[in-house]
């Protein structure tokens, strides 16, 4: 479970072979390619890499390649553990983004907004990032729409209808099963497609979550009954791997 929903109290195809073979893999890239695989949700848009975090601690010729700024987000953490997450889920997107922008995941200049979301200035594409425990989703959406992604562990909540009362509206609980895994698997569909949809217009949590009204009658498509921002959306809810749950969400331009 985040912390971002923690202090508020699904299955994805993956394909070997991420790269080129025209470009060799060698040192800190054989590294962070071998954590990579690609996720097929049955569309072509967006591009959906799975990353593998755990495993030990990220080399020194993979923490080269992030900022200062990002290597002291790094050492803050107070376990390593959690530094050596946050370093491969950078490599990984730096050399995802890297690949795109025809350049070294070192020269990748990477810049976050004001809320938080990392963006690269001119980029001909949207990207989003999202991890949880050792497993980090990267989604790369072409053209001008926008992308936001989300993925949570599967973990029980104690008071789960008390949390539910704080992030879903009454029409949205009223759709939650009784009890059991299936209640809990609902309450993160609907967390986690809030969520990627707060990422995708760029605004985070810094929204309450119930002023976004979502029905998941179609629990792989769901939909956005009431949300901030006029675009069309399109939702998807999936299970990257067992124990966790995601959700995409895509400008419709």
């Amino acid at each position: 479970m985040s912390d971002r929903l923690r202090r508020r109290t699904v299955s994805g195809v993956r394909t070997p072979g991420v790269y080129s073979a025209a470009r060799p893999r060698c040192g800190a890239q054989a590294a962070v390619s071998e954590r990579l695989s690609r996720v097929n949700l049955g569309a072509s848009p967006p591009l959906l890499y799975q990353v593998a975090l755990g495993g030990g601690a990220p080399p020194p010729p993979v923490e080269a390649w992030l900022s200062s700024s990002e290597m002291a987000r790094a050492n803050a953490f107070r376990y390593e553990h959690l530094r050596s997450r946050f370093v491969w889920c950078r490599a990984a997107l730096r050399e995802i983004l890297g690949r795109r922008l025809d350049c070294l995941p070192a020269r990748v200049a990477l810049r976050t907004t004001a809320m938080g979301r990392p963006f690269v200035a001119a980029a001909a594409f949207d990207f989003n990032v999202s991890h949880c425990e050792d497993l980090a989703l990267i989604a790369v959406l072409p053209a001008t729409r926008c992308v936001g992604v989300d993925v949570e562990q599967l973990v029980p909540l104690p008071d789960l209808m008390g949390l539910a009362g704080t992030v879903l509206t009454p029409r949205e609980i009223a759709e939650l099963p009784e009890t059991g895994d299936a209640q809990l698997q609902a309450f993160y569909r609907f967390w986690t497609c809030k969520e990627a949809y707060l990422k995708a217009i760029g605004i985070g949590l810094s929204c309450e979550p119930r002023r976004i009204e979502l029905s998941i009658a179609d629990p792989t498509h769901p939909t956005l009954e009431c949300a901030p921002d006029p675009r069309s959306f399109a939702l998807t809810s999936f299970c990257p791997m067992p124990g966790f749950i995601a959700a995409l969400a895509i400008s419709s331009g």
